[in-house]
């Protein structure tokens, strides 16, 4: 409405007749005065039949009706019915054709050929009809918003339809074996790569729980597998995601299929958790490969032992072997080779070291009458005796073999001429005061040092050999030193 003061109204004929029904209580005095102030004669009714009266014996320019009622509107229509060819008058309005009081508003102006029709309506009637315009109003921005709205709607579900359709595609075509379920492990989706893996078509697995689909091979598992499947979908239901299950199932045709995969949790509106979803890879040739390869792997570490035994008792008989070559098999002690062969490494030693070393031989007198008179058996057990007690006084790293027959000869590293002699003495009280059965022996003993014309082991062993006849010529338990040689000679 546009708000406009009660002096816009314009009534050409200043002498026009007004007649004002009023059926309101406010507005009428307003009405009064407008009319009065343009020279109008107004006449203010307010009763039904004194306005129908009036109308039939009074000519009317204007009716001015105060109030939209029932009978406001029966008397525009009374009016327009039987003054229609009476009178003419022409009302002009400023401001769109709309007069607005403080109380008073024009609601409808009617110009019907020679007369005109000013409707009034009280404040109160006008803001409940301004209140329906502004419904009107809402309730067209409503439907525009609807509209918008709806428009919103179908292209969010075109979308949703599109990608509904990507996404089939995309779970159809993976190339891993997938399938979703409800919580209760009904299965809702089942893809193209799982129909070749598990060997079940789509129609045979929708609907089905999954233990009852994919049974383990082992009939006593079954129980133990629908348990853990319940145990798993409990877990994902709330929210967990499962990595790396491996399973063994039960192919359509009866074979064991071996699988590995992971287990996620489908979210729907709000968040919640309305569905599982399962992807599995095929792993049975390399469960099959992994099975050949740890029997390899058995085979190979059994080998491995048989091996090692075979080589430790290979090392063994070496061992023995080389005790056999070395080793006088009588008196368990080294033999001549043996001693032949460190006496060549101890004068290398003492050529580059100048470390001295002894060689001591020791030779039984009158073994051959022993023998004679006991027998050869008591003579190899004195044979025996007596190098178990030269063993048992040398040292650890001298070396004890026996020579030939009834002579042993021991290499003494880091002993001098003087050292030397002193073991022999020693070795001879140990023999001496040894109790010999049947009946006791004397030795001789010689005694070589290594000197700078030791070249080779014979030459030394020559040298201990011509000690020892020294020995043997100063008579029972004789010693005798090389180097006297010399001077026994020059006697």
């Amino acid at each position: 409405m546009c708000p406009a003061p009660t002096d816009k109204l314009h009534i050409v004929n200043n002498s026009a007749r007004v007649l004002i029904f009023t059926a309101a209580e406010s507005g009428t005095d307003t009405l009064m005065a407008l009319a009065q102030a343009h020279g109008c004669k107004a006449i203010s009714i307010s009763d039904q039949r004194e306005l129908d009266a009036y109308i039939q014996t009074h000519p009317v320019d204007i009716l001015m009706v105060n109030a939209t009622t029932e009978g406001a509107i029966d008397a525009v229509a009374l009016f327009r019915r039987r003054s229609v060819q009476q009178y003419s008058c022409v009302v002009s309005f400023g401001c769109g054709n709309e007069v607005v009081d403080t109380d008073l508003h024009v609601k409808d102006i009617s110009h019907e050929g020679t007369f005109s029709i000013v409707l009034f309506a009280a404040q109160e009637r006008l803001a409940l009809l301004e209140a329906r315009d502004n419904s009107k109003r809402d309730v067209t921005t409503l439907r525009e918003e609807l509209r918008h709205q709806k428009s919103l709607s179908e292209n969010t579900l075109l979308y949703l339809e599109a990608a509904n359709r990507r996404f089939d595609t995309l779970f159809e075509n993976l190339p891993v074996a997938c399938y979703s379920c409800d919580p209760t492990g009904c299965i809702l989706a089942w893809n193209r790569a799982a129909v070749g893996l598990f060997g079940f078509a789509a129609h045979e697995a929708l609907t089905r729980q999954i233990w009852k689909l994919l049974t383990v091979p082992d009939q006593e598992a079954v129980t133990h597998y629908e348990t853990d499947t319940h145990a798993q979908l409990r877990r994902v239901s709330d929210g967990e995601a499962l990595m790396e299950l491996e399973l063994q199932v039960k192919h359509k045709h009866g074979r064991a299929v071996t699988v590995i995969g992971n287990c996620f949790p489908i979210r729907g509106s709000g968040n919640s958790i309305v569905g599982v979803l399962y992807a599995w890879v095929d792993i049975t040739r390399r469960k099959e490969l992994e099975r050949q390869v740890e029997s390899q792997l058995a085979q190979a570490r059994s080998l491995n032992v048989v091996l090692e035994q075979q080589r430790q008792q290979l090392a063994s008989a070496n061992i023995r072997l080389a005790e056999l070559v070395t080793q006088d098999p009588l008196t368990d002690v080294k033999n001549r080779t043996f001693v032949i062969e460190q006496i060549d490494q101890a004068i290398a030693y003492y050529r580059r070291h100048r470390v001295i070393s002894s060689i001591v031989m020791v030779d039984i007198e009158r073994f051959m009458d022993f023998n004679r008179r006991f027998g050869t058996d008591e003579g190899d057990r004195i044979l025996r005796t007596l190098a178990h007690l030269i063993s048992k006084t040398v040292r650890p790293y001298d070396t004890v073999a026996r020579y030939d027959g009834e002579e042993f000869v021991m290499l003494l590293p880091h002993t001098d001429a003087a050292g030397s002699v002193c073991f022999a003495e020693r070795l001879q009280r140990e023999i001496d005061s040894f109790n010999w059965q049947p009946a006791a022996i004397s030795v001789h003993i010689g005694i070589e040092t290594l000197n700078p014309e030791s070249l080779t082991p014979l030459d030394v062993l020559e040298c201990a050999e011509k000690a020892l006849k020294l020995a043997v010529s100063r008579g029972k338990g004789g010693i005798g030193h090389a180097s006297e040689i010399q001077l026994v000679e020059a006697a």
